[in-house]
């Protein structure tokens, strides 16, 4: 993580010639992503703080970066409720969709609560069972 800098003021990160200021298109701070890290199509992995569809979408087309998160409150264009009602009762069941765009995927997965994803990266193939 220490490629990414979080900051409430983007005015004095934009002066800085080592980084990319995105646009404010991006959700609740995602300040800067390094230089570096532009094109490498690499994973960033954020919390449900970052996770929403704009941001997913201005990473993948802006700076070649794949996104995957929790999705809490940041529904917008998200079918959160859907996901929550078509996942099965018993834990591991899940349920995912594909947007209509094919960028992104949605995902429910019952762990005690239905937990909501959203990733343009991966698969939804059913893998080995965690061991816990």
């Amino acid at each position: 993580m220490q490629n990414l800098k979080l900051s409430a003021r983007r005015c004095c990160l934009r002066s800085t010639p080592h980084t990319w200021c995105p646009p404010l298109v991006l959700s609740c701070g995602l300040a800067c992503v390094r230089k570096p890290w532009k094109g490498t199509n690499r994973i960033v992995v954020g919390d449900s703080w970052f996770a929403g569809l704009k941001t997913l979408r201005a990473l993948k087309k802006e700076h070649g970066l794949y996104f995957a998160g929790m999705v809490k409150t940041n529904t917008s264009g998200f079918p959160k409720k859907w996901l929550q009602d078509s996942c099965g009762t018993t834990r591991g069941d899940y349920v995912s969709a594909l947007t209509e765009e094919g960028d992104a995927f949605a995902i429910g997965h019952n762990d005690k609560c239905v937990k909501t994803l959203i990733a343009n990266c991966s698969t939804t193939l059913i893998g080995k069972p965690a061991r816990k």
